[in-house]
């Protein structure tokens, strides 16, 4: 809902910078805090999904949230590296993908 920051624009581009202050701070806690649960919701590629079907606009944004979804599993690695925890990261959508 925050148009002064994230400009709100009629494509949805504007939820590919709101992912990036997500997944930045989601990583930035893990990291600091360690929580027994927490959970990430990247919108950004479910909005290209609906908005543009199967297409390049669609894969360029599952390629940026592999990276988003990179940087929270690096968050992840650094506490079973430095505080000999074992993590899990589930990885789910609620949509299916037929190619």
């Amino acid at each position: 809902m925050d148009t002064i920051r994230y400009a709100h624009d009629t494509a949805g581009y504007f939820y590919h910078p709101i992912d990036e202050a997500v997944t930045d701070t989601a990583a930035s806690y893990i990291k600091k805090f360690a929580p027994d649960l927490t959970w990430v919701y990247l919108e950004y590629t479910d909005e290209m999904g609906h908005r543009h079907g199967n297409s390049k606009i669609f894969d360029d944004a599952v390629i940026m949230m592999d990276k988003q979804i990179q940087r929270i599993w690096e968050a992840i690695q650094y506490r079973e590296r430095n505080f000999n925890e074992d993590w899990v990261i589930y990885i789910t959508t609620d949509h299916g993908r037929g190619e």
